[in-house]
This record gives structure tokens, sequence and C-alpha cells, in this order.
């Protein structure tokens, strides 16, 4: 038993719902694609944090960055 003969097999039983396959699919991948967005926004915050540690500036200059 193969994976396309499974597929072969389901395929009747899915035509029916073939927008919602679709739409599942590709929202599916902006999903990964928006996940794959936090690591910069994450690598930005935590180079600006640093930087305004090393300078001694407090949390009054850290109200700009979170603004």
């Amino acid at each position: 038993m193969s994976l396309w003969w499974i597929i072969k097999r389901l395929l009747p039983f899915v035509r029916p719902y073939r927008p919602i396959v679709i739409a599942t699919l590709l929202l599916t991948l902006v999903g990964s694609l928006a996940a794959q967005v936090n690591p910069f926004v994450l690598h930005y915050t935590v180079d600006t944090v640093q930087s305004l540690l090393d300078r001694n500036l407090g949390l009054s200059a850290d109200w700009n960055m979170l603004a």
C-alpha cells in the first residue's frame, strides 16, 4: 500500500471540499511565512535593548522603542 494509492482512494471523498482544502493549505503557507518574521523582530528588539543598556540609558529611553 503506497501513499499514492491512499491518495487516489481518498480523492473522491475530498473532491467536494476542494475549495476548503485549498484555502486551508494557503492559510497554512501564510501562517508558516508569518512565523518566520518573528526571529527578525526579536533580533531587532534584543539588539536595541542591548544598545540602550550599553549606553546606561534608563527606562525613559526604552519607551520610545516600545512605542
